[in-house]
């Protein structure tokens, strides 16, 4: 282990002068990121989800995210489908760990409100540019669940439509089928990470995501956000695809490279305020996103950053957590009733 690590550079003094980095005590991403794969597991998702593969009652996914964060505990899962058939939109969005402000705030924020049968709960409407549109929260434990910006009433969404929807929330381990596992297409032993270390960072928030069906190629993305003790802060990303190079948002600034030899393309976001240093190494997309003043985080810090990302040979423990638990999907009578209404749409 010893002759692999020099040969890399790891056991050189390439980092001496940069206290971001520790090759010996970096913190654990992967570790977080099973984490929050595990906790979002045991989360209500929608029960009328067919397969991945069903055509007649298919839906594309528009959206998907799991965020997570270490200090605080907070998850955040967002789930967006779109009906092959109807169109119709389905916004879903799960709290853990948050308080229960916004769940108190949306029952206030909804009229003729009406209690859920199968959850503790309620369903209300909202009125939106002149049209009815019915929403439903939810809270069971310390989890509270959200459905809005629906469709409006007039399409179908209407107060038992969306009953059903609340109702039909249950685990996968209960039959809730998600297609986020389906379309994950990273290949994690090929994944790398930062060797940020740990006396550097106060805390630590990770998100895993799935930009939806227009992503042709992998539409998949990791993103680490590093708050570090001295007040500073930076993301870390890994995408399946080039978000940057044709988004005519960003600005290329410069192009450099490391001390490593790593090509990095340096964008600017004039909206965001922010910097953006950009590479690709084995097919992968990686980032770095800075605030324009950059604050602690010196551009020798993020080179620093992106060479030791190269030296990290640390692999994932529990690959299994990005693996679906079911071979197919348990629909009950609620969830039939939910794809007729649609198909009737």
């Amino acid at each position: 282990m010893l002759i692999f690590l020099t040969a890399c550079g790891v056991g050189s003094n390439q980092y001496s002068e940069y206290d971001l980095i520790d090759v010996k005590k970096p913190v654990d991403e992967r570790e977080l990121m099973e984490r929050a794969m595990e906790e979002q597991k045991e989360i209500l998702k929608p029960g009328f989800i067919p397969a991945y593969n069903n055509i007649e009652n298919g839906f594309d996914l528009s959206f998907y995210s799991i965020s997570y964060n270490q200090q605080t505990e907070e998850l955040t899962h967002r789930v967006n489908y779109t009906h092959a058939i109807s169109d119709a939109f389905l916004a879903f969005e799960a709290n853990k760990n948050t308080g229960d402000a916004r769940y108190e705030e949306k029952i206030e924020a909804m009229n003729d409100v009406k209690p859920l049968e199968q959850h503790t709960g309620y369903v209300g409407y909202n009125e939106e540019d002149g049209e009815m549109r019915y929403d439903f929260t939810i809270t069971e434990g310390n989890v509270f669940y959200f459905f809005e910006r629906g469709e409006p009433e007039t399409v179908g969404f209407d107060e038992e439509f969306v009953q059903l929807l609340g109702n039909s929330l249950k685990t996968e381990e209960d039959g809730a089928y998600s297609y986020f596992y389906d379309r994950f297409k990273f290949k994690l032993d090929e994944l790398h990470f930062p060797l940020i270390s740990q006396d550097a960072v106060q805390n630590m928030e990770v998100k895993i995501s799935d930009l939806g069906y227009w992503g042709f190629d992998n539409p998949n993305t990791m993103l680490v956000t590093y708050n570090l003790e001295d007040g500073g802060a930076f993301d870390y990303t890994i995408n399946g695809m080039d978000m940057y190079a044709d988004d005519v948002s960003f600005t290329v600034e410069a192009e450099d490279e490391t001390k490593n030899d790593i090509s990095v393309t340096i964008y600017h976001d004039e909206v965001a305020e922010q910097n953006v240093y950009a590479w690709e190494k084995d097919s992968y997309y990686y980032s770095i996103t800075t605030d324009s003043d950059q604050g602690a985080l010196a551009t020798d810090d993020i080179y620093a950053i992106i060479d030791s990302s190269r030296e990290d040979n640390r692999s994932f423990t529990n690959k299994d957590v990005f693996k679906n638990q079911l071979e197919e999907p348990i629909i009950n009578q609620t969830g039939e009733k939910i794809l007729e209404q649609l198909k009737a749409m």
